[in-house]
């Protein structure tokens, strides 16, 4: 993981043959061994990596973002632009927290 660097918002990614990639050997990189069946909770805008699945087995994970109200992704190649918005707001996918202010039971 790479601490601290959440703070700078979402950073460029570029595509490799096993998945996104924002950082290559980057310095301040710390290691965060994790054992079996434990979790690890951090924001999606820290630099992360898993090493190999080495086991035989499938390897999960659960997944939870949150994000404002109102919240946009900006989508397509950082180098060419911006990027083109695109909404979170898909109803099928919101599971609120708050809802005015108030907290969602």
């Amino acid at each position: 993981m790479l601490p601290g660097v959440h703070r700078s918002g979402t950073l460029a990614h570029g595509s490799t043959p096993i998945g996104f990639q924002c950082a290559e050997d980057p310095d301040g990189a710390v290691p965060v061994p994790v054992r079996a069946g434990s979790i690890v909770v951090f924001s999606s805008l820290t630099p992360h990596a898993t090493g190999y699945n080495v086991t035989g087995d499938v390897r999960k994970a659960y997944i939870v973002k949150f994000a404002p109200d109102g919240g946009i992704a900006l989508r397509g190649d950082p180098e060419a632009g911006p990027g083109r918005p695109e909404r979170q707001d898909d109803p099928d996918r919101q599971f609120f927290v708050l809802r005015g202010g108030e907290r969602v039971a």
